[in-house]
């Protein structure tokens, strides 16, 4: 993996549920279309010309008498053009028209049609939401929202979608034109499902002589909308509260059992602090190669791509039976919070059903340091969830284990009082693997560990797309 040393890395993501409300809205709008090409040309004729005669104007676009007579009586219809004796010229509803299409290529007409749209508010900024379809994704961060929150009703989505309705058309809709839309009347709003919609933020490390660490919550253009900063003050807040576990020289020392290295060790400086330039020194560079550095958590897109490039690009085959991928999460609890723990472990199945896998099956390892209710939280993305017993191994490594194919082994190191990130080695390199594999003892840890899942998996367990109306949840939206 090629770093530069100059420019942020990306060394975590997180996810946020935020509270949210459904309103379903049947409302009219207006919308501007291009007229039909013979009454176009008409009326821009008579723009230019003003008054002309009937005969004269039919002999200009050589129509029968009858033709232009059915185009005219219409365009009379509608207002548009005055008949007065044999001649024909704008009437000032068509002047209105062509001045309000100076900016545009040609002339358009408003039309009135029906419009039902399914509008997300969230229930902190109070915004439209223009993001993935909301549902409860257990293992994302909960963002609390207080009991008056709830009470938003069919006044406040009158107005909020009357305010917001060309931001629901460019982000919701995803239609370019949106100005060309106007809201004409709102028929009816009804109140529907609360829920959680997420939202993905991440954590760059900032490199240099001073490292820190800074969350990335929002867009620049986000981060410029006044509504916004509620929200932004929220998850800053919900923030504060996670985070790694401290680095420990038993972590290093157990990378380097397990991998045979002893490059973690040698990169932490007298103060005690990791030189992260001189131990990327030491690594493999190119994302292809069977052994490679990894910085932040193994589920990042980048260190996932480099992972599966690896798989695929050697001679790997997986064997005929089923492969199980093992994961030891570190303790802390800055781990998993995000969607891109689902996306890496999807992206693991369709990379090993590549190399022939029939069946791929996950399991979660956490830290007897982890509560189980928190490891619980993960249970819809892992098929297994194990708590390991206390001091089997420590609380900031983290292995990455898919047996006779690939591993990824990292461990927390300070860059500085107030900086820790996980760091290590992706490999698929068979020596290396065998080594993991017989040091980690994978069975016997999985003997002396404690099943949480499947096995007591209430069956009165709410599904991932449950709404939260009567919910209590810590982190729910009734919870203030």
């Amino acid at each position: 993996m090629i770093v530069d040393l100059n420019a942020p890395i990306e060394v975590n993501t997180f996810g946020f549920n935020i509270p949210s409300r459904e309103f379903v809205i049947s409302a009219q709008i207006t919308r501007d279309k291009r007229m039909p090409l013979v009454d176009e040309f008409v009326l821009r004729a008579l723009n230019i010309v003003g008054k002309i005669s009937v005969a004269r104007l039919a002999r200009f676009f050589t129509f029968d008498g009858p033709e232009l007579g059915i185009a005219l009586a219409d365009l009379q219809a509608r207002s548009l053009v005055v008949l007065e004796g044999e001649d024909v010229s704008l009437h000032s509803t068509a002047k209105e028209l062509f001045r309000a299409a100076s900016d545009k290529e040609h002339p358009t007409i408003a039309t009135v049609e029906e419009f039902h749209a399914s509008v997300w508010f969230d229930l902190i900024s109070q915004g439209l939401i223009a993001r993935k379809g909301p549902h409860n994704a257990r293992n994302l961060i909960a963002l609390k929202t207080g009991r008056s929150d709830l009470n938003v009703g069919e006044d406040f989505a009158r107005a909020a979608f009357d305010e917001n309705f060309h931001d629901y058309l460019r982000r919701v809709r995803n239609i370019k034109n949106a100005d060309g839309w106007s809201l004409y009347s709102i028929l009816d709003v009804q109140t529907g499902r609360y829920s959680y919609s997420p939202w993905p933020a991440r954590e760059v490390l900032v490199p240099g002589t001073n490292p820190r660490l800074e969350p990335i919550l929002m867009s620049d253009e986000e981060n410029r909308t006044p509504r916004l900063r509620r929200l932004m003050t929220a998850m800053a807040d919900e923030l504060q509260a996670i985070g790694p576990p401290p680095s420990s020289a038993a972590a290093r020392e157990e990378y380097g059992r397990l991998l045979g290295s002893d490059s973690l060790r040698k990169a932490v400086q007298g103060d005690g602090y990791f030189d992260l330039p001189q131990w990327l020194a030491t690594q493999y560079g190119q994302d292809t190669e069977p052994t490679a550095a990894v910085i932040g958590y193994p589920y990042l897109q980048r260190n996932v791509r480099q992972l599966t490039n690896a798989l695929l690009s050697g001679n790997a085959k997986a064997g005929p039976g089923p492969v199980e991928v093992f994961w030891f999460r570190p303790g802390g609890t800055a781990w998993g919070m995000t969607e891109d723990l689902n996306d890496c472990l999807r992206e693991l199945r369709a990379s090993l059903r590549q190399l022939g896998a029939a069946r791929v099956s996950t399991t979660l390892l956490a830290p007897s340091s982890v509560p189980p209710r928190v490891t619980r939280a993960f249970d819809r993305i892992f098929d297994r969830g194990f708590q390991v017993p206390p001091n089997r191994l420590p609380a900031s490594l983290e292995i990455l284990l898919i047996p006779q194919l690939a591993t990824v082994v990292c461990a927390g190191v300070s860059l500085s009082s107030s900086v820790d990130i996980p760091v290590g080695t992706s490999t698929v390199e068979g020596n290396l693997l065998k080594r993991v594999e017989e040091r980690l003892s994978l069975q016997e840890l999985l003997r002396a560990s404690t099943l949480l899942w499947p096995r007591g998996r209430g069956s009165s367990e709410k599904s991932a797309d449950t709404d939260l109306e009567g919910e209590g949840a810590a982190g729910s939206p009734r919870a203030a």
